[in-house]
């Protein structure tokens, strides 16, 4: 474990900071017993860590042994290098995409300025976004194109 001087106290946030988790993610394992729970001010009602409890967190974090003992693993974030592009078949991957815009009144777009739109608007790829969001980017985007030229 790093040594580092921990604080007195330290917020939900910090905490999960110092862990490298998302503050639901680490609210979830909080939940299951892996970490310590939050104390509450009585003054002010706000959740925080003492210092023990802050070790208590970062050593069940290090050693993937909760509090409660169960084991639980982490995976490690990706660096940037190792995030590799998500690749589709245009023409298949977008026909549902080509329907919902000519809905939105994009009657003369045809499927190759539908793919062009997605290499520039998503050029890694649309990864987990929501049809939704991509329709509405690509929407967005060739309007605006429309509209400069």
């Amino acid at each position: 474990m790093n040594v580092k001087r921990l604080k007195a106290v330290v917020s939900v946030t910090e905490m999960s900071k110092m862990i490298d988790l998302s503050r639901s993610r680490f609210y979830d394992l909080v939940e299951r017993g892996v970490f310590v729970a939050p104390l509450y001010s009585l003054a002010t009602r706000r959740p925080h860590f003492t210092a023990e409890m802050q070790e208590q967190n970062l050593a069940a974090r290090e050693t993937g042994i909760g509090v409660n003992g169960e084991y639980i693993l982490f995976y490690q974030r990706r660096s940037d290098d190792e995030v590799r592009p998500i690749r589709s078949t245009p023409t298949k991957a977008h026909a549902g995409l080509l329907d919902g815009l000519r809905s939105l009144g994009m009657a003369d777009l045809t499927q190759r300025q539908v793919d062009a739109a997605m290499r520039v608007v998503f050029p890694q790829g649309t990864g987990e976004a929501d049809e939704s969001e991509v329709l509405r980017n690509i929407f967005r985007h060739l309007r605006r194109q429309k509209a400069g030229a």
